[in-house]
């Protein structure tokens, strides 16, 4: 009985860590549905409302966070130029972008460019789960944002007057 306790001791410390989500989205409905349906399928999830919140989280946290999930719009800022921030502090980073804005060519270039996935709002569970998974898996070296972030901005901008 004794080796059988031990063999599950030693089970649970080789148990895989699950995986942490940091997801950044204004709209707390949205935020909160996100957060459950990824608490739901075992991940660990950090909440940030803004970009303010996300920074913060994310440079108290960095080296546990293994993807972030952004909307590509937030109050206070672009996900894009959020995600070049946080990548000063982890270059590495997995990130699934989301928007729920018809987005031009430019901005896809420059996703694209920086190694981000984009999913497009409104999206399903499965298909959240499936970007996650495919950037979890990526093993390749991120690259850092430069002088494209600028087309993205321009390209929010220009949806944002179409709006107004």
């Amino acid at each position: 009985m004794a080796a059988a306790v031990a063999l599950a001791s030693e089970f649970v410390q080789c148990k895989p860590r699950r995986k942490t989500v940091l997801v950044v989205e204004d709209e707390a409905f949205v935020r909160e549905a996100i957060c459950e349906l990824l608490e739901q399928g075992d991940y660990n999830v950090l909440r940030a409302e803004n970009a303010y919140r996300a920074r913060k989280l994310f440079r108290n946290c960095y080296q546990e966070i293994d993807v972030v999930l952004c909307d590509a719009v937030l109050p206070d800022g672009n996900g894009v130029f959020l995600i070049k921030a946080l990548r000063q502090l982890s270059s590495g980073l997995k990130v699934v972008l989301t928007s729920g804005y018809p987005l031009s060519e430019a901005p896809h270039q420059v996703v694209n460019a920086q190694e981000m996935r984009l999913l497009a709002k409104p999206y399903s569970g499965s298909a959240l789960i499936a970007m996650l998974e495919s950037a979890l898996r990526d093993s390749s070296p991120k690259t850092r944002a430069t002088s494209v972030c600028g087309a993205i901005a321009d390209g929010f901008q220009d949806h944002a007057r179409n709006l107004v």
